[in-house]
This record gives structure tokens, sequence and C-alpha cells, in this order.
């Protein structure tokens, strides 16, 4: 048997949470090969989700993180239900099998590369990253569509429900008062050079979790819905740049999937 930790923290720490001698929970998956025995231990907001299995495979390393997350969100959840504490998880660190420990963070380089209408490296006052950032506090549903973006990368489950909810919260920014949602979403497209059938696939798979239904969407269309709505982010920030002009279109081909 080999055993990995997942460290981190019940957030605000000031709060000391300590939630001890919880189950242990056991999880099969055989489309995914796993069989996982996990241990939570929560004490002075400081969390250690144990995960034992026969063997540790690397390939298989999401899987068991996503499944760790979940239980650690379920647990800390239900303190906050008790408690009226608004409280989050984070987990930090990782310790492998051999008992050395490594920070961790979810970390996806290829959504890194779609962000080219600013960048970290360039932060002056005329900088785009500025400008940007300018945007974002002059504009508070700007924000929240940043804010829902980013949250379908943090917490796996609320991805196709929280992109859908992104780029249509940027749809309703570009379309006047009261305009027909068919010619708002025709002038989005237009204005961003983006092909329906690019969203289709972010607002189709929403349908179901925005009422509720929580059924399962597989993980590389769940990927393939959180690019779409980053590119389609990194195209808003361009045209807001811009003047709220179309981008052009010998700068910026349509996007198609």
């Amino acid at each position: 048997m080999q055993t990995i930790h997942f460290l981190g923290k019940v957030l605000p720490g000031s709060y000391n949470v300590t939630l001890e001698g919880l189950p242990k929970s056991h999880y099969t998956s055989p489309e995914f090969g796993l069989d996982v025995d996990i241990y939570l231990n929560i004490k002075n907001s400081s969390l250690d989700a144990e995960c034992t299995m026969d063997c540790f495979d690397k390939e298989k390393f999401g899987h068991i993180y996503k499944i760790a997350f979940d239980l650690a969100r379920a647990s800390v959840n239900l303190l906050s239900f008790a408690s009226g504490i608004s409280l989050t998880v984070v987990f930090d660190k990782f310790v492998a099998p051999d008992g050395v420990s490594s920070p961790f963070a979810i970390v996806n380089t290829d959504l890194e590369k779609l962000c080219t209408a600013f960048s970290l490296k360039s932060t002056g006052p005329d900088s785009n990253m500025v400008r940007i950032t300018h945007l974002l506090f002059k504009e508070p549903p700007l924000f929240m569509a940043l804010d829902d973006l980013i949250s379908g990368t943090t917490v796996h489950h609320q991805s196709s429900a929280s992109c859908a909810r992104a780029v249509e919260g940027l749809m309703n920014l570009i379309a006047t008062p009261d305009m027909p949602r068919k010619k708002a979403w025709a002038k989005f497209r237009e204005s961003l050079r983006i092909d329906e059938n690019y969203i289709l696939l972010i607002t189709d798979y929403s349908k179901a979790a925005r009422h509720g239904n929580r059924e399962y969407v597989p993980g590389p269309i769940a990927g393939e819905i959180v690019r779409r709505a980053w590119a389609i982010m990194n195209r808003f920030f361009e045209f807001r740049m811009r003047g709220n002009q179309p981008l052009p279109i010998t700068e910026f081909p349509v996007l198609v999937p």
C-alpha cells in the first residue's frame, strides 16, 4: 500500500476550526481504475487529506485530487452550515509516497498561453495590465464575469455553469438595453469574431447545471469549455482596450471549434 497526502488550510484561519473523528471514505471507479481510501482530518484549521491505495499512479493524480478536494469541501461546508461562518478550503502542499513534501497548486500552462491581452511582466502605469485593472475596478459586471471564469477552474464541479455565466455576462456588457437576445448574441460574436458553434459547447453543457441537474461532464469536455471561455475573455479585454470597436479580423481570425 502507498499513501499520499494533500495538506492545506481552512480559511479564514483566525476561526481555528477543528473537525476530528471523520469516517474513512472509500472511493472506487472502474472507469478511472481508482480504488482509494481517504481519511480527512481538520485540526486548528490545518487540513490533511490522507489517501491510501495499492500503488500510486501519477497518471491518476488529477482524479485523486478531485476526490480529496470534494471530501474536504463537503466537510468544511458542513462546518459553515452549522456555524454560519463562510469557510473555504485550500490545498497548498503535496506529500508523495516517499514522504517528500512539495508546494501544490493547480496550474494549467495552456490557459496561460491564451492570455495575450496583457502580460504580468509589464506592470507600468501605461501597461495593458494596469488598463485592464482599471476596467475591472470601474465595471463590477466585468469583474464578476472574470470571477465566474476563475471559479470554473478553482472548483471543478462548477466549470460548465461558471464559464457559461462568465461568457453570458460578457455578452450582456456588449448588448444595448432591451436588445433581443438573439441579436445581442449576434452582436457579441461579431464584435469579438467568434463562430456561433464555438460558444454553443459552453452554453449547451451549462443548461443542466444551471437548473440544478448535476449531471457529469467528462473531463476533456470540461477542459475544452474552460479553454474556450478563457479565449473569449481575452478577446473581450482586447475589445474594451480598443474603444469597444469590433476586433479587426486581420488580427483576430474567427474563433471556430
